[in-house]
């Protein structure tokens, strides 16, 4: 796979976990979690979330992938209300733009 894909979770083990599967499937590497201020320059996945970077970073890095993908995992794995629901509203804003930015943004389920 030739692309660099950027996969938005929660913050636990969880989103790594199927970043890493996601990345096997697509025969690609799993770079791991993405912080704020990091500069992703490699083919292949990178996985972040609302607390681990602002949504403002995440925006504007998510121009620099070629697919945004948000994982559908269960209200009871967030570790707050407030993360899940900022989450949601960051994907809406993807979604929004991403024609215009020229990124495929979906959703997987878990």
């Amino acid at each position: 796979m030739n692309k660099k894909v950027l996969v938005i979770g929660n913050n636990t083990e969880d989103t790594d976990n199927q970043t890493q599967k996601l990345a096997q499937d697509n025969l690609s590497k799993n770079y791991g979690l993405l912080k704020e201020g990091d500069t992703p320059t490699k083919i292949g996945y990178y996985h972040s979330g609302i607390a681990d970077a602002s949504s403002g970073y995440l925006i504007e890095i998510a121009k620099t992938f070629d697919e945004v993908i948000l994982l559908d995992q269960p209200m009871k794995e967030w570790t707050s209300k407030k993360l899940l629901l900022s989450t949601l509203k960051l994907f809406q804003e993807l979604e929004r733009n991403s024609n215009h930015w020229g990124i495929t943004v979906s959703g997987i389920k878990e």
